[in-house]
């Protein structure tokens, strides 16, 4: 039922916008806008992603997603495979899938 709701509020929404309106995405010649392209401009201010090891959280499993040997000593037993939901500082989220292989015989 919610689904059924919330698709219908989008679909009301989306009709009661002018596709020709400036600020409704349209442009006043008529043109429809291109979806999915970013701005030079937009790309450029933000600057690029910093990388995951830098922005790891302080402590936990996610801490040493950089450093593996010390995240399989300290996190996963020997012969099994964990993932982990890591949230990084900056508010971007990963799974960091691990498996720690037995010693051979």
């Amino acid at each position: 039922m919610r689904a059924t709701l919330v698709g219908l509020l989008l679909v009301a929404g989306c009709l009661d916008a002018d596709p020709n309106a400036p600020d409704a995405g349209g442009t006043s010649t008529g043109e429809q806008p291109s979806f999915g392209a970013l701005h030079a401009d937009t790309a450029v201010a933000q600057g690029p992603e910093p990388s995951v090891c830098d922005v790891l959280p302080c402590d936990g499993p996610c801490s040493l997603a950089c450093d593996r040997d010390a995240l399989l000593d300290q996190y996963v037993p020997e012969g099994f495979c964990i993932s982990f939901f890591c949230e990084l500082t900056d508010g971007r989220v990963m799974v960091l899938d691990v498996c720690h292989a037995p010693e051979p015989a």
